[in-house]
């Protein structure tokens, strides 16, 4: 990891935007059903090996209104979703496509550091630091995303005022600062 000197307190008013957090939804089962658009409006889950006594690591939107959770049996989710469609797990793949949509996002703004293969924080510069600016890179982004892969991979994009975030685990989508005491307001994108 690398301190970006845009990024520090010195260059950043205190109400402007610091951080953007690009989060890729339903990642593996996404790129699943970008490289197979027969499924991109099925229920898919993704599995370490293809069998009946495995557990769901990834499922798709649709999945996820049956139900379906990262955990979820594989006997249990085709109770769930009798029609859901199993592919096994192609880690080499995704990482490739990590690559990808890290570049893409680079196109508009430095990655600081990637905390997992689906999650991206991005440090802005102080002349990006306004909230519309935020918003047409984050929009910028959604766009060339779907440009470069397909409707199938998609993301959320927050906003941070403050260097030190985490995800909030009551909804996902929302960031909120580790430190309440000087916590403000984050949009998702």
């Amino acid at each position: 990891m690398f301190t970006d000197p845009h990024a520090t307190a010195a260059f950043h008013p205190v109400n402007d935007p610091r951080w953007l957090y690009v989060d890729l939804n339903s990642f593996f089962a996404s790129v699943q059903q970008h490289l197979e658009p027969a499924l991109r409006d099925r229920p898919v889950a993704v599995v370490p090996i293809m069998g009946n006594s495995g557990s769901v690591i990834a499922a798709c939107r649709i999945a996820k209104r049956h139900g379906i959770r990262t955990g979820t049996r594989v006997a249990e989710a085709r109770q769930l979703c009798p029609g859901i469609v199993f592919r096994e797990a192609k880690h080499d793949l995704y990482v490739r496509i990590h690559r990808q949509i890290k570049q893409v996002i680079e196109n508009h703004v430095p990655v600081y550091e990637a905390y997992s293969i689906d999650d991206f924080v991005c440090a802005l510069k102080a002349n990006e630091g306004t909230v519309e600016r935020v918003y047409e890179i984050a929009h910028a982004i959604k766009r060339d995303l779907l440009a470069t892969f397909s409707p199938a991979i998609t993301c959320s994009i927050g906003i941070g005022f403050w260097p030190r975030w985490r995800p909030n685990c009551r909804n996902p989508m929302v960031w909120c600062c580790s430190a309440p005491m000087i916590c403000r307001n984050v949009y998702t994108i």
